[in-house]
């Protein structure tokens, strides 16, 4: 239903308002939603849950990738307890979309993945880090405007990022502020 409306070019408001509901179901469907760019990343997190997100990036073909599968874990658990919210964003391709949710889903990774298909990587890496080469994993903190805060190339450090979450949040997180 998602990609048909887009596809026809319902992009209204209404719709985009409605991308993070519809993501929560497409991750229990047989594919993962393909997203072009980092614009697309961001409406997948942001669920109005504060300004910060999480986008990491992996793929189901790279070796350093499931090595750090542990951690990511961890990530997720101790950015759920922040309420912050984290995307996965794969790099197989997009004909790849329902492996992609199978993979994701065995391996417990509980958060919205997309798959980027964007036909030039230059401006997702520029956009990011103009230092990143694109090597996996890599994981990012941005803020609700898009501005990449921090960048993680390599193995995600667990305690790094989630003690940067905490230091751009002032202290305190969405979930945090909430009565």
């Amino acid at each position: 239903m998602f990609p048909v409306a887009v596809r026809r070019g319902y992009t209204c408001r209404a719709v985009i308002r409605l991308l993070p509901l519809l993501s929560a179901l497409v991750i229990g469907s047989p594919a993962v939603p393909v997203v072009r760019d980092v614009d697309g990343l961001l409406r997948l997190a942001h669920r109005g849950r504060g300004n910060l997100v999480v986008l990491h990036f992996w793929a189901t073909w790279c070796g350093a990738c499931r090595a750090d599968l542990p951690r990511v874990r961890e990530l997720q658990r101790g950015l759920a307890t922040l309420g912050v919210p984290i995307v996965g964003a794969s790099l197989d391709r997009p004909e790849e979309a329902a492996r992609v949710a199978n993979y994701a889903r065995e391996q417990g990774l509980a958060f919205p993945n997309a798959v980027l298909d964007s036909p030039d990587p230059d401006p997702v890496v520029a956009r990011l880090d103009p230092a990143w080469g694109a090597d996996l994993p890599a994981t990012f903190l941005v803020d609700g405007s898009g501005k990449t805060l921090r960048a993680y190339l390599g193995a995600t450090p667990v305690e790094r990022v989630l003690e940067d979450v905490r230091r751009y949040s002032g202290g305190s997180t969405s979930e945090e502020k909430r009565p």
